[in-house]
């Protein structure tokens, strides 16, 4: 199978229209630009499968998927698309606000948030925990910065709906039985994880180039907790900016960005 035009276009068509469906709804602010913008806020391989993008481990549907994503972001990234500002925000962990004039004072009555530094239309992220432009096109200044786009690979394999987990109030989650010690039995754990787990054809040898390595924080995707911060994971470098590791809690493979993991290099 090779990605066709048609195709890619349907299943970026479909997924547009779940993503403006859910910045209607409040669940994506209207400032996401890509889909590694779409990852800062939820699982955005969930687009892929409601869409019915195919993926059976195989390059032709991993082409695919990259393909779908490239014009996803093309499409998000379309100059004129609306983004979120004061007054016209449904994403309610977004502050456009602030009550400190621009020389430090307070103010009695929050007024539209704008940037110290250049002036431009601002908000706090709760989300993010940080500072962003409301133009996502605005360039840096001084004090804010956007984060660097990682490249387009799959970031997460999809889960078929019939796959269930159980999920946990954050902070209770029950830790898994660790992998073994030793790196060659680790890798046959998760291979075995992996194949018992059904959700998609494996191939043999598929964890060979993971090895040690441990998150860097707290790592949560839609089916729950993935890592714990300083939790000892299987991983692999994935692209210059990305790593993939084998999420033992939820039995899947989890891309993230190179600073949510360090390598073991001992």
């Amino acid at each position: 199978m090779s990605p066709t035009e048609p195709d890619i276009a349907g299943y970026a068509e479909r997924i547009m229209t779940d993503i403006d469906d859910d910045i209607a709804g409040g669940a994506l602010p209207a400032s996401v630009r890509s889909f590694t913008d779409l990852h800062d806020y939820l699982d955005a391989n969930d687009y892929l499968q409601a869409a019915g993008v195919p993926y059976d481990a195989t390059p032709a549907t991993a082409d695919l998927i990259v393909a779908v994503q490239e014009e996803v972001n093309r499409r998000l990234a379309a100059p004129g698309r609306p983004y979120c500002t004061y007054g016209t925000c449904t994403y309610a962990k977004h502050d456009h606000t602030t009550t400190q004039g621009p020389d430090g004072e307070e103010l009695d009555q929050p007024v539209p948030m704008r940037c110290n530094d250049c002036g431009q239309p601002a908000h706090y992220d709760e989300k993010l925990e940080d500072y962003r432009h409301d133009d996502p096109a605005a360039p840096d200044c001084f004090l804010i910065h956007r984060a660097q786009p990682i490249p387009l690979p799959v970031d997460q394999l999809p889960v078929e709906a019939a796959f269930t987990t159980t999920h946990y109030p954050p902070g209770t989650e029950p830790d898994p039985h660790p992998l073994p010690d030793d790196l060659d039995q680790a890798r046959a754990a998760a291979q075995r994880q992996a194949s018992q787990a059904g959700l998609y054809p494996r191939s043999p040898g598929e964890f060979a180039t993971y090895r040690w390595a441990v998150a860097t924080r707290e790592i949560r995707t839609k089916l729950g907790l993935a890592a714990r911060h300083g939790e000892r994971v299987l991983a692999t470098r994935s692209g210059p900016d990305t790593v993939t590791f084998w999420s033992v809690r939820n039995q899947i493979a989890t891309q993230v960005h190179a600073t949510d993991i360090t390598f073991d290099e001992h």
